[in-house]
């Protein structure tokens, strides 16, 4: 292990124990993240290091595929991805990327209110919202979760997405700014 890492093992759901590598989220910004905003500032050095983040699912960030890339800062048309999508299997368990009250359980379509996605409120002020699962019964607004608690199971996209890869999608804000979650969010564990 490098400088400023640590290895917690936590026990995730009914996946069983996941190893998680907790390194210096200031290390992994590239040049880009750094140009873009997309890497915690300065300011927010204190606070990330008070804060727990897991990886929701335990995969990879999803490469590219028929629906595009799956990274933080991807081209879609005439905006860019505003997250980071996470392979998951449909069904599958689902946790609290941080801790924190859940400040809302919302629909991320109009046109489709079977899909929703979960929204993470920290006591530091960031926000997370991760999308595309079916929330347990205890997953309610004003209800507190602990980084790493089981959230509900993911959706499965496929006939809303032909041809994409199965994932949970987590968009991290603070005062407002998009944040890249993978400075934040560590990889998996091979």
């Amino acid at each position: 292990m490098g400088a400023g890492e640590a290895t917690t093992c936590l026990r995730v759901g009914s996946t069983g124990n996941r190893c998680l590598n907790f390194s210096d989220p200031f290390g992994l910004c590239s040049e880009e993240q750094r140009k873009s905003g997309g890497c915690p500032q300065k300011g927010d050095v204190a606070d990330v290091q008070k804060q727990t983040w897991v990886n929701p699912t335990g995969g990879a960030v999803r490469g590219c595929d028929k629906q595009g890339c799956g990274n933080f800062g991807a081209p879609r048309g005439d905006r860019t991805h505003a997250g980071a999508d996470y392979v998951a299997r449909t069904g599958q368990d689902v946790v609290a990327v941080t801790g924190g009250e859940v400040t809302n359980v919302g629909y991320p379509y109009g046109d489709d209110l079977s899909f929703r996605y979960v929204e993470i409120t920290g006591s530091d002020g960031y926000v997370a919202r991760e999308f595309y699962i079916q929330p347990g019964a205890n997953v309610q607004t004003g209800a507190r979760v602990q980084a790493a608690q089981v959230l509900g199971t993911q959706q499965r996209l496929g006939g809303r997405y032909p041809g994409i890869t199965e994932h949970v999608h987590v968009e991290i804000r603070r005062s407002g700014r998009l944040i890249d979650p993978t400075t934040l969010i560590p990889n998996p564990v091979p």
